[in-house]
């Protein structure tokens, strides 16, 4: 029989994948974009939130931080939408 703390890191799949590397990987350009050291914490969160979930520390801790980076990853994009418009926007 397989225990359910074998299973869990199967089930963490999805948000580890999407949030651990893929909003990582978006959260540092828009960092380096945006110029900021402060939105340095929004990449810094994403990834330290599924490595948080993945070594057991208590669920809270890395599912907060989870939704604090991605927080912290929409001010930085809505700030450079501000700074530097849409693409396709008809001024």
């Amino acid at each position: 029989m397989v225990s359910a703390v074998a299973g869990a890191p199967a089930a963490m799949h999805g948000p580890v994948m999407v949030m651990g590397f893929v909003g990582t990987l978006i959260g540092l350009e828009r960092a380096v974009a945006y110029g900021r050291r402060w939105a340095f914490a929004a990449p810094g969160l994403t990834g330290l939130g599924p490595v948080a979930l993945l070594v057991e520390l208590p669920t809270p801790v890395g599912q907060i931080a989870l939704v604090v980076g991605s927080a912290a990853l929409a001010m930085i994009s809505l700030a450079l939408l501000r700074l530097h418009g849409h693409p396709r926007a008809r001024y």
